[in-house]
């Protein structure tokens, strides 16, 4: 009997102390969840932003142009823009191509990878700006595609290249493809005023629609006391409906300019005349035509 209580009263000694033991022993921590974050890379696209005027501001998260079958850049060229921009410039390239078989745009200067002010430019500084190269023809007018900007006298001959030629078929059909362009806003085609002019001629040849020949007329135009845009189209679209809060739709005025001023520097692409003259200083031997002669049915 004795032995029995013994017993009972050991194996509740041996509970009590595994008890205790158990007690003492610290909990397992549960591992801490921390929110993930997504690191958008300076430079990158994603949530592109044009900040300020064209001729004074910046550009954050820019995309970069590159080029392709149908497009091609001037060497030494800043390739940076808004995504806008960028993806209008390869629909137009891509647009003309078709209907003139390999045809290449040239593109110069749009802006730098953060904008702000680039060099030979009163413009280019938010990404909404970009020189696009005019198409030429060689002398029996036959398409050819060059590796240079060449400037147009008001006949359309080559100011510095005897056998280029104007090619107003392509040049057109760039600038119709920029104006129909439903994902971007195309709102100014910077061009010298004898070119303006050829071209809407040949709008009228081409039996373009009134809409279109009175859109293009409103577009392209020449700014007074602008950089004479006789050897490329400078292109800019209109602020991005979600960035009206931060992009400036026109040019900002410069200081003395006065009330006229002002509405050369709302329209202007460099109104300082600041711009480079992207013509070749020398004599471009003529390229054999490209097969752009042949058009797409």
């Amino acid at each position: 009997m004795l032995y029995r209580r013994l017993l009972s009263l050991a194996a509740f000694a041996i509970a009590l102390t595994g008890l205790g033991a158990a007690e003492a022993k610290p909990a397992k921590k549960k591992p801490t969840t921390v929110a993930s974050t997504t690191h958008v890379t300076k430079g990158s696209h994603k949530g592109a932003q044009s900040i300020g005027a064209p001729n004074a501001g910046h550009l954050e998260g820019a995309m970069l142009l590159r080029g392709s079958h149908t497009l091609k850049q001037k060497e030494g060229s800043h390739s940076w823009g808004l995504p806008e921009l960028v993806h209008a410039l390869q629909r137009a390239s891509i647009k003309v191509a078709k209907k003139h078989r390999n045809s290449v745009m040239l593109v110069g200067d749009l802006s730098g990878r953060t904008g702000g002010f680039l060099e030979r430019h009163g413009s280019h500084q938010t990404g909404r700006d970009a020189d696009v190269g005019l198409y030429v023809m060689n002398s029996k007018g036959k398409p050819v595609n060059v590796r240079h900007f060449v400037a147009f006298d008001a006949t359309g001959k080559g100011r510095e290249l005897p056998w280029a030629m104007f090619d107003e078929a392509r040049n057109w059909d760039l600038v119709e493809a920029l104006l129909t362009d439903d994902k971007a806003s195309v709102r100014y085609l910077f061009i010298s005023n004898p070119l303006r002019a050829k071209l809407l001629a040949q709008a009228a040849k081409k039996h373009a629609t009134r809409e279109m020949i009175a859109r293009a007329a409103a577009a392209m135009m020449s700014p007074p006391e602008a950089d004479v845009h006789d050897d490329h189209i400078h292109v800019r679209i209109a602020c991005p409906e979600s960035m009206r809060g931060v992009c400036i739709e026109e040019a900002m005025q410069r200081v003395g300019s006065g009330d006229g001023g002002a509405v050369k520097a709302a329209r202007g692409a460099d109104v300082d005349g600041a711009e480079e003259k992207t013509s070749e200083g020398k004599p471009m031997a003529e390229p054999p035509p490209s097969d752009a002669s042949n058009e797409a049915k």
